[in-house]
């Protein structure tokens, strides 16, 4: 909610919440919430999906964006070694990320994209324009495959952003997303 200094004391908390059904699974939330001097400075929600877990009748996961007929803000090519990269820089070594062959152990035809890496270069792309502070919610829809041609396309709502990464060729949503300020 506001800037924090590099040498505050910081108190974290963390806890799950709304374990809800979805169209695959169950998704629940893991929620952070940091303080300083009691005052919550940051606060970030992370949704988690267990493939064909249940989880009783609650509200729904679908993301409202809407896009409309607006022009192609960019076109990324999305190299086959974009994962090895992230993960170098992340720490986030996931097999599925790194090549084919590993991917394919996991059910994959392809190594994909890492959706925080969609998401960071979505947010990238809007550096400019976007407000001090402001919350973003985005769904990830479908696996970015490398290497993959995607588009980014933004559009204004409500004095935010709403965007939409897909596929090229198919026009498949891969991440749509919601900028909001806070």
């Amino acid at each position: 909610v506001r800037p924090v200094g590099v040498s505050e004391k910081l108190d974290l908390e963390v806890w799950a919440s709304d374990l809800r059904p979805h169209r695959s699974g169950a998704t629940v939330d893991l929620v952070a919430s940091v303080r300083s001097r009691g005052d919550e400075v940051w606060r970030g929600r992370s949704t988690y999906l267990a493939r064909g877990a249940s989880a009783p009748e609650g509200s729904s996961t679908d993301l409202d964006v809407t896009i409309g007929d607006v022009a192609q803000a960019a076109v990324w090519r999305v190299p086959d070694d974009a994962g090895r990269r992230y993960a170098k820089v992340s720490g986030d070594v996931n097999p599925i990320h790194l090549s084919g062959l590993t991917a394919k152990a996991f059910g994959f035809k392809r190594a994909i994209a890492h959706g925080m890496w969609v998401k960071a270069r979505a947010l990238a792309a809007l550096s400019g324009r976007l407000p001090p502070s402001f919350s973003v919610d985005v769904a990830f829809k479908k696996p970015l495959f490398l290497p993959s041609t995607a588009t980014l396309s933004t559009g204004a709502r409500d004095g935010g952003w709403d965007l939409a990464v897909r596929n090229q060729k198919s026009g498949q949503d891969h991440v749509l997303g919601r900028i909001r300020p806070l």
